[in-house]
């Protein structure tokens, strides 16, 4: 997909998406964001899985935590659904315009970190419980 047909949310600029010219210290930070059919624009927080290596090239892709722009937590891959991939480039000139988006990526971080903290301990009490010879059934 050419860049120039990428849409992009509101309050980020075409500017924001390219690299800047000059090498100073002028870039702060980058992120990226999806466009995802059904659900809008997300960014992509947390990595929680990479596609396996033993799968077709195509078959699996990496899967990731990602906030949208309400603050609503997804897991979302590279698969069709997701209709374009832009990467913003912070520039110190536009840190202020942009800091929201800064914000909810890592409210999403964070969000997605409680979320896999609670799939995990409900694993490890899981395998405790049938460790120690106790089943679900009960007679």
């Amino acid at each position: 997909m050419e860049k120039s047909s990428v849409k992009l949310p509101s309050g980020i600029l075409k500017s924001d998406t390219t690299y800047p010219k000059d090498y100073s210290d002028n870039t702060y930070e980058t992120f990226e964001v999806w466009d995802v059919r059904g659900v809008g624009f997300v960014i992509p927080s947390l990595l929680i899985s990479k596609r396996s290596r033993r799968a077709a090239t195509m078959a699996t892709t990496d899967r990731y935590y990602a906030t949208s722009l309400d603050g609503k937590v997804y897991r979302v891959g590279r698969g069709p659904h997701v209709l374009s991939t832009t990467t913003i480039y912070v520039k110190k000139s536009r840190l202020s315009a942009l800091q929201k988006f800064l914000d909810l990526r890592d409210k999403g971080s964070a969000d997605a970190n409680m979320i896999r903290d609670r799939i995990s301990t409900r694993r490890a009490q899981g395998q405790l419980y049938r460790a120690a010879g106790r089943s679900s059934w009960t007679w």
